[in-house]
């Protein structure tokens, strides 16, 4: 009888042992899960956060492009200056944010506005507005708003089902 005692014992102890090897390999499973959730919604964050940033930056470059083309030609050198100067920190921030055909075409820019400040023609103007919408064309690639969308959305249901 001590030997039937024995053996069932050592049973139940390896019983115990894949079990506990099953949780801990379903545990790990669980936490690995929850780590490339959490990778892909820290990826979309980033991604939002990128679009959020490239699309401020164009929208403050174009605004301050349009003010200075409507109204260049009435503000002393020193006003000119001080857009001239912002624009420059926009291009120099777009290119950390763009590929290298952005901020040249930002120069592109900034050079016809310069040309319109010395020479205000209507030749000029027009350059200038040329120039900004040639800009919209070079930062598409960049601003993939329906790419963005969809990554909105599913970030915000993945919020959901985490509440």
């Amino acid at each position: 009888m001590v030997g039937i005692e024995a053996h069932g014992y050592g049973l139940l102890s390896a019983a115990g042992t894949i079990a506990a090897a099953w949780a801990a390999f379903a545990s790990v499973r669980a936490v690995k899960r929850v780590a490339e959730s959490q990778k892909e919604l820290t990826d979309r964050q980033f991604h939002l956060d990128l679009f959020d940033k490239r699309y401020a930056l164009v929208g403050d470059f174009i605004s301050i492009a349009n003010e200075a083309s409507a109204n260049g030609d009435s503000w002393s050198w020193n006003d000119f200056d001080a857009r001239l100067h912002k624009l420059g920190g926009l291009q120099h921030r777009a290119k950390f944010l763009f590929g290298p055909e952005v901020p040249e075409m930002m120069t592109r820019v900034t050079d016809r506005l310069i040309a319109f400040k010395r020479h205000p023609d209507p030749e000029n103007q027009k350059a200038v507005s040329d120039q900004l919408h040639e800009l919209a064309p070079v930062c598409e690639p960049y601003m993939n708003i329906g790419a963005h969308m969809r990554l909105a959305s599913s970030f915000l249901a993945e919020g959901r089902r985490a509440d």
